[in-house]
Formats: structure tokens, sequence, C-alpha cells
């Protein structure tokens, strides 16, 4: 069984445990999407819109806030899931994995679940983002 190979199935194995660190990986990736699409627009850039400036430094404030929260969740997400995994870490273990091993296997499993969830998001939020810049539109227009 190769490397790769033991990492997938281990994912398809623990895929309960993976899945609420998933969708909100998911949420955290569609909404930092959406309000960076709203930062280039070319209308904010422009200048065009009314206080664009201001909403601007609020778009980029809130996608701080998401990165901050973001790091801190997979942080605590993680840690939170490899102490449910310990006894399975130990059988492994015993099999002859050494503890580098072990993490190369965390850390791939990590990525493949990153790699998915950013492009999941990033789909979610261009399926989204006329929706979102449309109700944008009617929140600003309101504003006038």
């Amino acid at each position: 069984m190769k490397f790769r190979h033991l990492a997938t199935s281990n994912i398809r194995g623990n895929w309960r445990q993976y899945t609420a660190f998933f969708f909100s990986s998911v949420f955290s990736v569609m909404i930092f999407f959406l309000y960076a699409q709203f930062i280039l627009h070319p209308d904010v850039v422009g200048g065009k819109l009314q206080a664009a400036n201001y909403v601007k430094q609020g778009m980029v404030a809130c996608e701080y806030i998401i990165v901050i929260f973001s790091f801190f969740f997979v942080l605590y997400s993680l840690s939170a899931f490899l102490k449910s995994r310990s006894k399975e870490f130990g059988l492994l273990s015993l099999f002859g994995m050494t503890n580098g091993q072990i993490r190369r296997m965390v850390l791939t499993e990590t990525m493949v679940i990153a790699a998915l969830a950013t492009t999941v998001g990033i789909g979610l939020g261009l399926l989204f983002s006329k929706l979102f810049l449309l109700a944008l539109r009617e929140i600003f227009k309101g504003a006038r």
C-alpha cells in the first residue's frame, strides 16, 4: 500500500469526523472569495460607488477577521481531530510507522481536504457571486 493511498483511505474512513472541518473551510473560502471579489470590483476600485472607500475599508477589515478566525478554527479543529484519532495513531505506531510518517500522513490528509475545500469554496463563491453583488447593489441603491 502506497503512502498516498493510505492517506486517502483514511480520509474516506474518517469522513464523518472530517465533515465539519471540510464544510466550515468551504464556507470560509466562499465568504473570503465573495468579499475579495467585491473589494476588487471595478466600481469599488474606481470609486464610482458612493462612499466606496469606507465600504472597501470595512470589507478589508472583514477579510482580516475571516483569516484570523479561520486560522484559529483550523488549529482547534485539527487538534480535536487528532485527539480523537489517538488510538488509531497508537495502532499505526505498533505496526511500525514512525512519528514522522504519521505526521506526514496527517499533513497529506489535511492538504487533500484543504485543496478540496478551496476548490469547492471558490466554486460556490462563483455560483453565489452574482446574487451577492445584486444584493449589495440593492443595499447601495437604498443608501442614496
